[in-house]
């Protein structure tokens, strides 16, 4: 049963990391038209700082829990390479715990100002007025997916 819910986890994983990298590509294009419509036609592209800023949210947040669940992530381990046996199961089930906490708790945090935001209209001013909600949903994914990991991690 772990093993299937393991398995639908990855595919979400691998769908939000197909995201980031579509983000990516997005970004990329964006720049490249902004530069040319700047410098060669002396018109900018509206909105395109505030679109940036909005897409860097997404690439960074939406492709960490395909990098978690491929233990991507560097960790530092110089204390807990020292430690042999039943205290070092002990140290990373209670770290494992600790960051569960934490990011559960970020996960509450995030999930009430996303729905905030939502509810009470927020945008980010500009030439163009962007909804600040959707820049917030990525974080929240994020928190779900590093608590979910942290979850399998522990059995």
């Amino acid at each position: 049963m772990m093993k299937r819910i393991e398995r639908i986890f990855e595919k979400v994983d691998a769908f939000f990391g197909l995201v980031a990298e579509v983000l990516v590509a997005f970004l990329v294009l964006l720049v490249v038209a902004e530069i040319i419509g700047r410098d060669i036609f002396n018109h900018p592209i509206p909105g395109q700082i505030e679109t940036a800023m909005l897409t860097l949210v997404g690439i960074v947040y939406l492709a960490v829990p395909h990098t978690q669940m491929e233990r991507g992530h560097i960790r530092v381990e110089v204390f807990i390479s020292r430690i042999r046996g039943a205290k070092r199961e002990f140290v990373e089930a209670f770290t494992l715990v600790i960051a569960l906490i934490i990011s559960l708790m970020m996960l509450w945090a995030t999930g009430k100002r996303a729905i905030g935001s939502f509810l009470g209209g927020e945008f980010l001013s500009g030439v163009i007025n962007f909804p600040i909600w959707p820049g917030r949903r990525p974080l929240e994914t994020f928190e779900l997916g590093k608590a979910r990991k942290e979850e399998l991690n522990a059995t």
